[in-house]
């Protein structure tokens, strides 16, 4: 019985250990490519510097514009030619109500960067299954490349995922293995 009690305990107190907390301010849940620590996240203020970040990571210049929208939580762009990356501050505000990891939201955002990177919102006709998975392997690899561990990108990814597949978005395990396919690559 206490062998029980104690494998449980060491369960529970590594899972606190593991767990991030947007709104523990003493936590730092990520280190920026320039060396920005992200303790507590603040979307509209800190997306455009993990965006500037992203860029750094892939060689490219920022030219991204982050604005708050009604999308149903963020999205990818272009208006006026302008590349934009949309957020539902409903959304967010939901999400740092559940607690979710700074990774979390560095996923979110480099996402809406891979489906520009990738040419989602310029070319008609990609399967929007496909497209995002392809996001979510960029993400898997931006989150590598700041020091995610592969637990922490797993449980970005999940964070936000639906168990089961919808005609627009695969279901968390299709997504979680696109993110660690994106990890794993960022690693050779």
């Amino acid at each position: 019985m206490k062998k029980i009690a104690t494998f449980f305990l060491g369960i529970i107190l590594s899972g606190c250990l593991l767990a991030q907390n947007v709104s523990d301010r003493k936590t730092i849940n990520a280190v920026s490519a320039t060396g920005t620590s992200f303790p507590a996240f603040n979307f509209s203020a800190d997306a455009e510097k993990v965006i500037a970040d992203i860029m750094q990571i892939v060689g490219l210049k920022p030219n991204f514009e982050v604005r708050p929208a009604n999308v149903k939580n963020a999205a990818a762009t272009v208006r006026h030619g302008k590349r934009l990356i949309q957020y539902n501050p409903d959304f967010i505000n939901q999400m740092n109500e559940k607690g979710i990891s700074t990774w979390t939201y560095i996923f979110i955002i480099a996402h809406e960067v891979g489906h520009h990177l990738n040419g989602h919102t310029i070319l008609k006709g990609k399967k929007e299954v496909s497209a995002e998975l392809e996001a979510d392997e960029f993400a898997g690899f931006i989150l590598q490349k700041m020091g995610a561990t592969l637990l922490q990108a797993r449980t970005a990814v999940s964070q936000i995922s639906h168990p089961v597949s919808t005609r627009t978005h695969p279901g968390s395990s299709e997504r979680i293995e696109a993110v660690e396919k994106g990890w794993t690559h960022a690693d050779q």
